[in-house]
């Protein structure tokens, strides 16, 4: 596993009274002792304040974490990372979000393989490792005139945790047997999220793609799915320009979005 190198940094603890704020010497990134959600933290001080891209919250404790389609996150306190990210994406437009889920997806996997873990991208973009799911993606784009103003990337992955109510989670620690410091992590990970975000800002569309496609789980492998209550097997051939999933049956060419299609193992 990867030897994350000691980050020395001074914190300062805020007492105000909504929450105990901790905030590093890295500008760019603040930790809080306890939120409901980062997302909804985030998305209320950008609001009302100037910041930088790539400016970050983390906290320690996360009591009501938002996952896809009002799905809810499980953290243990001070065991796992969860954070969310600004950035602010001039050009990129709605039809184009897509490609930044893409892209998170793919600057999670680039850390998880340099920490010496082989990880897979579930569409859209849950990581899994050995079948199991580690780390969760939520992104809530704020719209100008038809183009990405700024966007809110949420992301929590399990990191020393050791157990779980749902069946199909898993940490790293349970994975490696080893401890990690989460503070080092977020900064590791921020940096290798950001070069995939350069990618995107580059518009390295196809590039990213066949990335995406090459850590995508069972791509090109016939598998088994269910759809309206019916199992069919089928592969998966890609994602449409809508970031759906296109599954060729023995029928048909189908795309289906989020909640539309169940994997089947």
């Amino acid at each position: 596993m990867l030897s994350f190198l000691l980050i020395s940094t001074k914190v300062k603890i805020l007492n105000n009274k909504v929450s105990q704020l901790s905030k590093s010497q890295t500008n760019n990134t603040i930790w809080l002792s306890t939120c409901h959600s980062t997302n909804s933290y985030a998305k209320e001080w950008v609001s009302k304040n100037d910041f930088l891209d790539g400016w970050t919250v983390s906290t320690y404790e996360q009591t009501k974490g938002r996952g896809q389609i009002g799905n809810s996150w499980e953290s243990e306190p001070s065991q796992n990372l969860t954070f969310s990210t600004v950035y602010k994406l001039p050009g990129i437009l709605l039809s184009e979000v897509f490609c930044l889920n893409i892209a998170v997806s793919l600057g999670i996997i680039d850390f998880l393989k340099i920490s010496g873990f082989e990880a897979e991208i579930k569409w859209p973009n849950d990581i899994y490792i050995n079948g199991k799911k580690v780390a969760g993606i939520l992104i809530e784009p704020h719209i100008k005139e038809a183009q990405i103003n700024n966007v809110i990337v949420g992301i929590g992955l399990n990191v020393n945790q050791r157990h779980f109510n749902h069946p199909n989670a898993d940490s790293l620690y349970n994975i490696s047997k080893s401890h990690y410091i989460i503070e080092e992590m977020l900064e590791k990970l921020s940096l290798i999220i950001n070069d995939r975000i350069l990618k995107l800002k580059q518009r390295e569309f196809d590039q990213l793609k066949s990335d995406y496609y090459k850590n995508l789980y069972l791509f090109g492998k016939p598998s088994a799915f269910r759809s309206a209550g019916r199992v069919f097997m089928g592969i998966i051939k890609g994602i449409d320009e809508n970031g759906k999933l296109v599954i060729e049956t023995e029928t048909d060419l189908c795309s289906f979005s989020i909640k539309e299609v169940e994997f089947m193992r």
